[in-house]
């Protein structure tokens, strides 16, 4: 048997174009091998045994890599039941985070926050904003900053975290009431978590 264990380490994210053929065609990410040490000189390869070694069975891709936590949104219809087939996206976060979202109406723009819960109305973190692209594909990039709640009731009944919301129009000033901005009528656009992000 062996162990080896430390700190994430840096890896060296590869990029397989499309045409390059094989099982990565058209992804970025890293491979991890175990190798024999003899058969290194620094980062090097003096001799090649690949009958000793053991390889990847998939890739640690670039947004696991980079962001290692995910948290998936949803829209859902006014009876909180998650739409099938409906506008998505996932949450990539770390000290900074990634939302990719698709399914969503094209050129319309959206604001993605961390919903207060406790100001209710006002105080919210806006995380970013942005268009949807023809395909109805957004994507905002940013510092990742959070609002936790510690709920006593409802779904989150004894859990601390916080809530990430990807809003149907522009919201850029958390002064301004939320809810008296909130387009009712187009509720189903709204993007909702699927769970907490927990207080680290």
């Amino acid at each position: 048997n062996v162990h080896i264990a430390g700190a994430m380490p840096e890896v060296v994210i590869n990029d397989y174009p499309y045409g390059f053929g094989g099982d990565y065609e058209g992804v970025s990410g890293a491979k991890i091998w175990l190798v024999l040490t003899d058969d290194m000189t620094g980062d090097c390869f003096n001799a090649w045994n690949p009958d000793e070694y053991l390889f990847e069975d998939e890739l640690i891709y670039e947004t696991e890599y980079i962001y290692p936590n995910q948290l998936e949104l949803v829209a859902k219809d006014s009876s909180w039941t998650v739409i099938p087939d409906g506008a998505n996206g996932t949450f990539y976060y770390d000290e900074y985070f990634l939302f990719e979202g698709q399914g969503l109406e094209n050129g319309k723009n959206y604001t993605l926050i961390s919903y207060d819960e406790a100001g209710h109305n006002t105080g919210h973190v806006i995380l970013g904003s942005g268009t949807a692209d023809d395909s109805g594909y957004l994507s905002i990039q940013g510092i990742s900053d959070f609002i936790y709640y510690a709920y006593t009731s409802g779904e989150y009944d004894g859990q601390t975290g916080a809530k990430i919301w990807l809003l149907n129009f522009a919201y850029d000033d958390n002064t301004v009431s939320l809810w008296g901005m909130f387009p009712w009528s187009a509720f189903t656009d709204v993007l909702w978590e699927t769970e907490l992000i927990p207080q680290s």
